[in-house]
């Protein structure tokens, strides 16, 4: 629902793709973690940069951090949404 370009240093947001203010802003949210970690020199393409961004979406969305089983709900779903991805690091410590 949202793309972060970091040649152009642009955040997109399809706003059709939007039922209210409040998902826009969060697509805006997952997307800003995204070009926060790029500016950090970190690369924006594995799971756990995806989880990164979904994780600070849920915070935002909910006002509180996510406890231990929604981020590995979170952590699932992203490898289940982004399969191509490499795994970069494990969030949850140790190997997976």
């Amino acid at each position: 629902m949202g793309t972060f370009d970091p040649n152009a240093n642009e955040v997109t947001v399809n706003m059709a793709l939007h039922s209210s203010p409040d998902e826009a802003a969060s697509t805006i949210v997952h997307e800003a973690t995204h070009q926060n970690g790029f500016f950090n020199g970190i690369p924006q393409n594995t799971q756990y940069t995806e989880y990164q961004a979904f994780r600070n979406e849920s915070l935002f969305q909910n006002g509180v951090r996510p406890t231990l089983d929604e981020r590995m709900n979170i952590w699932n779903d992203v490898q289940q949404l982004y399969p191509d991805l490499p795994q970069g690091k494990y969030p949850f410590g140790g190997q997976q």
